[in-house]
């Protein structure tokens, strides 16, 4: 294999320490929303902290399909008291991976010509569906109040 721009490898570590954090992140806060009673909610959740394991698996292949160990922290992870607390902080994050995942795609593609950049499109994808999600929560929270998202959600 030839050799691999380091900005290449750092990216692919830093994303799969950012994607780790997330998923971390989606697992406590799924665990937060069934004891608040939200069924319909945690399944969302439970469903983004799946797409967003399967990106992490795909970024640890391509990690050590060049030859290298993965290497990074997860991050700090924890519960919160609120649901729209939550989803303000989960929409944080999958922002914050968004722009990463944008960067590291344009970076990936100027270093070399393989399947990389397209490895950061799909994951751009995953998270473009997972932003659109916590928006959208957010809005109707904001029109109709936290308890009466809460209220309205309560049969699913």
């Amino acid at each position: 294999m030839p050799a691999i721009d380091p900005k290449v490898i750092d990216g692919l570590q830093s994303t799969c320490q950012m994607l780790t954090q997330l998923s971390m992140q989606y697992r406590v806060y799924k665990m937060n929303v069934k004891f608040f009673g939200i069924k319909w909610l945690c399944h969302k959740l439970k469903d983004h902290y799946s797409n967003t394991e399967d990106q992490l698996d795909i970024f640890l292949k391509r990690i050590f399909f060049y030859g290298e160990d993965p290497s990074f922290d997860i991050g700090s992870v924890s519960g919160a008291d609120k649901i729209t607390a939550i989803l303000e902080h989960l929409k944080e994050l999958v922002d914050g991976l968004l722009e990463f995942a944008v960067q590291r795609r344009k970076e990936a593609m100027d270093s070399r010509q393989d399947y990389t950049p397209d490895l950061y499109e799909h994951l751009i994808d995953t998270m473009e569906c997972q932003c659109m999600f916590l928006t959208q929560q957010l809005t109707l929270i904001a029109e109709i109040s936290e308890k009466g998202y809460i209220a309205s959600r309560l049969e699913d």
